[in-house]
């Protein structure tokens, strides 16, 4: 595997380099992979190519903005380069994010809540890792509020949980990832 094949795998796991990075290309691509021993700052260089990627595609295609916000939201927590400048970007591009349908600020809102199997919470990401405590908490207070119908989240599906339902348990995720973190910031 050269360097080049390595970036391009890379991206496409979007930095998921584990099981996901297995999972997508084989236990032999994992392999080459590996013993290419790619530094933190060459993966620093591939994770602000994906940050930039997604934060330009939230603008592009805000019908996917749940998405591009894990990808971005992933390759901060990672850690491999500058975060600050760039989490202010993701809060800047959550500010813009009024069009939105329900289900993806749902999605939003769990992932600054709870943590995935990519990344920490968004709060304790910024929380920790940030100066920006108090604006993700504004940012979030605005986020938060919108109306959700009670309707199926998903109505092809007979046991699908309502939206109101999901909704309330993502807002409570992220209030006790908040009042977790928060103290552990100060």
């Amino acid at each position: 595997m050269t360097l080049a094949e390595a970036e391009e795998l890379y991206k496409f796991c979007c930095g998921n380099e584990g099981y996901y990075m297995w999972h997508e290309a084989g236990a032999k691509a994992v392999e080459e992979y590996t013993a290419l021993k790619i530094s933190k700052e060459q993966k620093g260089k591939w994770d602000r190519d994906i940050i930039e990627q997604y934060l330009s595609a939230m603008k592009t295609s805000p019908e996917h903005s749940a998405n591009w916000f894990d990808h971005v939201l992933g390759a901060l927590a990672r850690g491999n380069c500058e975060v600050v400048g760039y989490a202010k970007k993701l809060l800047d591009a959550m500010e813009e994010m009024d069009d939105l349908d329900e289900l993806s600020k749902i999605d939003i809102i769990r992932s600054m809540g709870e943590d995935s199997q990519f990344h920490v919470s968004g709060c304790q990401f910024f929380c920790l890792k940030t100066p920006y405590m108090y604006r993700m908490e504004q940012v979030m207070e605005r986020f938060v509020d919108f109306e959700v119908k009670d309707e199926k989240a998903d109505p092809r599906f007979e046991r699908s949980p309502s939206k109101l339902k999901l909704y309330r348990d993502a807002v409570d995720l992220y209030k006790k990832a908040f009042a977790k973190w928060s103290r552990h910031s100060e």
